[in-house]
């Protein structure tokens, strides 16, 4: 199923992958936000940029390694709306 170059796989990965970091930040900002109160400064704002931003990861390695233009052009897509969404968010 994803062994092929597609645009709606490069936009499945490109939604996936930010909401993925997102619950990894926020779970760490929990978990470490008792013990050091300095880790309460890194809002929600600045958890979705680092984690739009980290959506470079994939699409970097899909483009480069795999060679997969449709994939990447998709997570292309989806960071850039991420972006403009997030931006205007602040």
């Amino acid at each position: 199923m994803f062994k092929k170059d597609a645009y709606w796989i490069g936009i499945l990965i490109g939604i996936a992958f930010p909401v993925i970091c997102f619950g990894i930040l926020y779970g760490i900002k929990f978990l470490l936000g008792y013990f050091f109160p300095a880790v309460q400064q890194f809002t929600e704002n600045k958890m979705m940029f680092v984690s739009v931003v980290l959506n470079v990861i994939p699409l970097r390695y899909l483009f480069v390694a795999k060679d997969w233009k449709k994939t990447a052009q998709g997570i292309l897509l989806i960071t850039v709306v991420l972006m403009v969404t997030v931006s205007l968010a602040f």
